[in-house]
């Protein structure tokens, strides 16, 4: 659908930014996609009940809602909401908008886990949104300020149908004007913004997957920024008098993830022989050039329950990786395929060549314990799906959630999204991350993520391999940066020099 641009700014005033993305978005439906490059551009569409950095931060500050009430159980949340809000269909926003975006998010797939705290929503009048928890949850409203709470418009949502994601309407500073699939996505100002104007009133999202060329465009001036750059391409920005660098410790962990209903992988004695097959500081270098940390648990320094001095996630030990496959009954070794979508394995995406060049690493490695593995590169999309059906036996993965419960819970949780497939199941986890919600001592909490980190190496479902550190590179007459997650950028707190 056609969106008038934005008024153009006063002469010599930029008010427009092109942003270049590493991969086609899926669709802009926020409680559909499971994708990384859409949530980024799906952060400037759509507004949440409270604003927390992109469920990133504790510090939490009004958003829909103006204010809010918590019950002295911590079970009920009373929300009062604005008033005079318009979706960019021209609808006003009411309470019936938030309760069914809520209520979605508890029953689609992509979603449904991270609302199991939920019991139910109730919408009293236009202005007030009342949502009933099933147990305390700590983080309930960290979580509220997620793409996953983006609130739709209802009308917009039933008319569009299974179009919805390429027709988005939000409450947003921007508005959603054309996807050219595979080009590029085009935003712009919602002059009905109920919140501050920003300065930048025209956005462009360029496809751009090699991070080569995207740099190249960023040094020529065809893209004004450049999110998630290479590690290896930082010395040549900083080099650059006309870009600035930002970086930030990353919560994107790279990981191997097996089906273990599939054989040989329902063989905990193989996946044990894979995890110790694997030499992750030959990986790091490999996909990394060593920038980040290597993973000694799928949790690290920006997270609840993170143990530097963790024993688990044990170290490179081919003799002990050989005389397990024996054990198993594989001395002979086996073949099998291993899946990557040349670019991302994620909600939250790294670069796109990182995961090639780690299942490279991994399909030589593995040469050593008789397996001899061959590389499926899927287009994203495709990849999503067969995932989701459990088709895949080894892939290449990668999560972004600096949440320790996000975390544990995508990669682990029975119903956890990034279970693909629902293929792994240990009640123990279950209950546990159940406990961790209800826990408000930060302490008793991280002793439960511990223990779950330690059954997670056990069972030896998924091996962590590394944290690669988080880089965006600008022009750097461009303000108002800030680097908190791999796709939560927003755009409206940026401004032209």
């Amino acid at each position: 659908p056609g969106v008038e641009a934005a008024p153009a700014a006063p002469s010599g005033e930029k008010d427009s930014v092109i942003v270049a993305m590493n991969a086609d978005p899926t669709g802009f439906d926020p409680q559909v996609t499971l994708d990384a490059t859409a949530m980024m551009v799906m952060y400037n569409i759509y507004d949440t009940l409270v604003e927390s950095d992109g469920a990133c931060s504790s510090d939490i500050r009004p958003g829909l809602a103006e204010s809010w009430d918590i019950s002295d159980d911590n079970m009920v949340y009373t929300f009062h909401l604005k008033s005079g809000v318009k979706f960019h269909n021209g609808e006003p926003f009411t309470a019936a908008d938030a309760k069914f975006t809520i209520e979605r998010a508890m029953v689609e797939p992509a979603t449904a886990s991270y609302c199991a705290s939920i019991d139910k929503v109730d919408a009293p009048d236009d202005s007030t949104l009342v949502v009933t928890l099933k147990v305390p949850f700590a983080n309930f409203l960290m979580n509220l300020g997620g793409s996953f709470f983006g609130v739709v418009n209802e009308k917009a949502v039933t008319e569009s149908g299974e179009d919805y994601g390429r027709n988005p309407v939000g409450t947003g500073p921007y508005k959603f004007v054309s996807w050219s699939s595979g080009d590029n996505v085009v935003l712009a100002y919602n002059e009905d913004y109920h919140g501050e104007a920003p300065a930048i009133k025209n956005v462009t999202y360029r496809v751009l997957p090699d991070t080569s060329t995207a740099l190249v465009a960023l040094q020529n001036g065809e893209i004004d920024a450049l999110p998630n750059s290479a590690p290896i391409d930082a010395p040549t920005i900083e080099a650059d008098p006309n870009l600035n660098l930002y970086s930030a410790p990353g919560a994107t962990i790279a990981y191997i993830g097996f089906n273990t209903q599939a054989a040989p992988f329902d063989n905990e004695k193989v996946r044990q022989a894979v995890k110790y097959a694997i030499n992750k500081e030959e990986v790091f270098m490999g996909a990394q050039d060593g920038d980040g940390v290597l993973a000694n648990s799928p949790l690290n320094e920006v997270m609840d329950g993170y143990n530097p001095d963790d024993p688990v996630m044990n170290p490179y030990d081919l003799e002990k990786a050989k005389a397990l496959m024996t054990e198993a009954g594989y001395a002979d070794g086996f073949e099998m395929e291993l899946a990557s979508d040349g670019f991302s394995c994620s909600i939250k995406l790294a670069a796109g060549q990182n995961r090639e060049k780690v299942a490279q690493v991994v399909q030589a490695q593995l040469k050593e314990i008789g397996i001899t593995a061959s590389i499926e590169t899927l287009e994203k999309g495709t990849y999503f799906e067969q995932m989701a059906v459990g088709n895949y036996e080894v892939y290449v993965g990668g999560l972004n959630w600096p949440d320790a419960d996000d975390m544990l819970t995508y990669l682990f949780a029975s119903d956890g999204p990034f279970n693909w497939g629902s293929v792994y199941s240990n009640p123990t986890i279950d209950e546990l991350l159940v406990k961790a919600r209800q826990e408000n001592d930060a302490a008793k909490r991280s002793e439960m993520y511990q223990q779950i980190v330690k059954i997670t190496d056990e069972d030896a479902n998924k091996i962590p391999l590394y944290f690669p550190n988080q880089y965006f590179a600008a022009k750097n007459s461009l303000k108002g940066v800030r680097v908190i997650d791999n796709c939560y950028y927003p755009v409206a707190s940026w401004s032209w020099e």
